[in-house]
Formats: C-alpha cells, structure tokens, sequence
C-alpha cells in the first residue's frame, strides 16, 4: 500500500507515510480510510519520500470531493511534509481550493511537523497558533 497509517489514540495523531509513486487512488482511499473516531485527531502526511502522479484536473476533483463531505470543520489540524516543489505546490493549492477551517502547514522536515503538530497549535490560546513553522505558501 502506497500510504501506510500509524494511528496513536492517545496522542490523538494519525501518521500517514506515503512510499512510492501516489496516484489519486491513493489520496482518495487515505481520505476515504480515515474513521469517524480519528477525523478530529491530528494528521502528519509524510510525502517526503514519495511522487505524486496527479494531473491538474485529479486535484480539482479531489477538493471538490472534500469539499461536498463537509468534513473541514471536523478534521483536526494537518502537518504535511514534502521535499520537492512541484508537491508543495499541488499542497499549496489543493489547501487553497478547499473550504479548510482547520490549520493546514507543509513542512519540508518531519520532527517540525510533528512538533507543530502535537503541541496544540489549533487552539487559539496556543502560543504556537500564530507561528509559521512551515514553508510560506
């Protein structure tokens, strides 16, 4: 499986480690994976060792996908870590074309993400909320 899952209830964390080349297929079965129990849970995507095989168009249909389940105000925040340009960008732009009212930051090291990730910084009162650890967009 080119995405695999580590799922820490008690951290409330789900790691997702993609290898290989991800195609839609892909993306879709991780979103489409995720149960209700772990939606509000933090995310880290590590796609730092992985291609994305995804056309303009897949992208657009995805995020339309997303946006017509409603899911946003139900997700915990998302930590992505990417090493090339070209899946920074389609991140970038897949955060853009979503209705995300949860934090989403790309980050090209995964100790970063991680430590964004699980020191709360989707609680306003965090004093990590206001702080760009991740790449600018």
């Amino acid at each position: 499986m080119p995405i695999q899952l580590a799922i820490d209830h008690g951290a409330r964390t789900v790691v997702a480690t993609g290898s290989g080349i991800l195609r839609i297929e892909d993306i879709e079965g991780y979103f489409y994976g995720l149960t209700p129990a772990t939606l509000s849970y933090g995310k880290l995507l590590n796609l730092s060792h992985c291609l994305l095989d995804v056309t303009a168009e897949e992208l657009v249909a995805l995020a339309q996908q997303f946006n017509a389940l409603g899911l946003s105000e139900r997700l915990g925040p998302t930590a992505v870590v990417v090493r090339s340009e070209a899946t920074f960008r389609q991140v970038a732009d897949f955060k853009a074309m979503t209705a995300m009212t949860r934090p989403l930051q790309i980050f090209e090291e995964r100790d970063a993400a991680y430590t964004w990730l699980t020191t709360n910084p989707w609680d306003p009162s965090s004093p990590l909320a206001e702080v760009s650890e991740g790449r600018p967009e």
